[in-house]
């Protein structure tokens, strides 16, 4: 296998440069794993970037290639253990990152282009990592759904590009 490019610090990013009244969903770590998913994103003509932490990927792979299959959506790096990396040595960093590109280039045949840190925790080291695991983008949100209720972290509306 080719080895990871080096490609810089990725970019942290909270939205999506567009004018189009979109926004874009995220799946978060992969621990709740819902057989119905497909079917809730498919009838609604839904693509989700799944942002699976490795231990997940690791338990059930099927799950996730189905999912990403059956609607179109992406399989992308969110750390191997879901560590806080923000403050963390370079190594430690490296070390949640890049080893699961490579496992998911092979598992799920594509290399991650985008990476989210867990909890949203990031530094100037983390992007370095990400990008020299191949991720071109660091992606945070501006919003989350808990216990059934949108919460913002910014702006109290979705806007054209919102995460």
């Amino acid at each position: 296998m080719r080895p990871a490019p080096k490609i810089g610090p990725a970019t942290l990013v909270y939205k999506v440069e567009t004018t189009d009244p979109v926004a874009f969903l995220t799946i978060d770590d992969g621990g709740y794993r819902d057989p119905g998913m497909a079917e809730v994103l498919k009838r609604n003509g839904v693509k989700a970037t799944m942002f699976v932490t490795e231990k997940y990927a690791r338990q059930d792979p099927a799950f996730f290639t189905g999912l990403r299959d059956a609607t179109g959506s992406a399989i992308e790096n969110h750390s191997a253990t879901h560590a806080n990396l923000k403050g963390k040595p370079a190594e430690k960093q490296a070390a949640e990152i890049g080893p699961v590109s490579e496992h998911y280039a092979i598992q799920f045949g594509k290399r991650p282009t985008l990476f989210r840190a867990p909890f949203g925790n990031s530094d100037g080291i983390t992007l370095q990592a990400a990008g020299e695991a191949g991720a071109k983008y660091v992606v945070n949100w501006g919003s989350e759904i808990k216990h059934g209720k949108v919460h913002f972290s910014g702006p109290k509306q979705f806007r054209p590009g919102s995460i």
